[in-house]
């Protein structure tokens, strides 16, 4: 990948401003003093669709300006070894295994999960505009982050060894600081998958695995808080 200036502007903003923002928003929303108010899920589902619209756009821009190869960034038909089929059984198997963790645990009224459930739908309505934003978000989110800031990176040091996971590291840390907003344990937990993301991609060659399972993930959770509560309601009222 050949840098120019906007590369480094891009970096900048999506790799450093923005998890940092979610950092110190995080931060904030534990003083007692803060009131944070979230705008209407149908309202923000329709705004993060267009945010990750633009900032899709802006890295393919930027990718196409300085004349880069598109089967580098992902665009090509994947290669099919044992590591990649291995990293996306080891990736279902945490997210199914959590999934399974949430719903023994799940109780309508936990606090802990309050601002997870203030976000994600709550209602058939509101899943009707945060499908879009799924799929949106696991297009987007993985263009930019498992390729376009992957290979930013590693054309500043193309020939160290451990180069390729030391650049996963450092995106799955940046992308799980993006959702802080979640929650530490959630962060947590969206690094260690996103690790997961980067070994398939960077194995694969290709951007079809990672954002196929992204949508697959984001869809079935939007879905999960949308059926759990429904189950947790009847459960209480026998």
């Amino acid at each position: 990948m050949s840098t120019h200036w906007y590369d480094h502007f891009l970096f900048a903003l999506m790799g450093v401003v923005i998890p940092l923002m979610s950092f110190y928003s995080k931060i904030a929303v534990k003083d007692d003093d803060v009131d944070f108010i979230l705008p209407p899920k149908k309202q923000m589902y329709i705004n993060n669709f267009f945010l990750l619209l633009i900032g899709l756009l802006l890295c393919l821009t930027a990718w196409n300006a300085g004349k880069n190869d598109w089967n580098l960034l992902g665009f090509q038909k994947p290669d099919t070894n044992s590591i990649v089929f291995l990293g996306i059984g080891i990736l279902l198997t945490v997210y199914i295994t959590d999934g399974l963790i949430q719903i023994r645990n799940f109780k309508r009224s936990d606090d802990n999960d309050q601002l997870v459930k203030d976000i994600l739908p709550s209602n058939r309505s509101e899943y009707f505009y945060f499908l879009p934003l799924a799929i949106m978000a696991g297009i987007s989110e993985e263009i930019i982050f498992r390729a376009y800031l992957y290979h930013y990176l590693m054309s500043f040091y193309p020939d160290f060894i451990w180069g390729s996971y030391l650049t996963i590291f450092i995106t799955s840390v940046g992308f799980s600081l993006s959702h802080l907003y979640q929650g530490w344990l959630s962060a947590f937990k969206i690094c260690c998958i996103s690790f997961l993301f980067g070994i398939i991609y960077i194995h694969s060659g290709s951007l079809f695995f990672v954002i196929l399972i992204h949508i697959l993930i984001d869809v079935l959770s939007g879905m999960s808080w949308l059926i759990l509560p429904e189950q947790e309601e009847q459960k209480n009222q026998e």
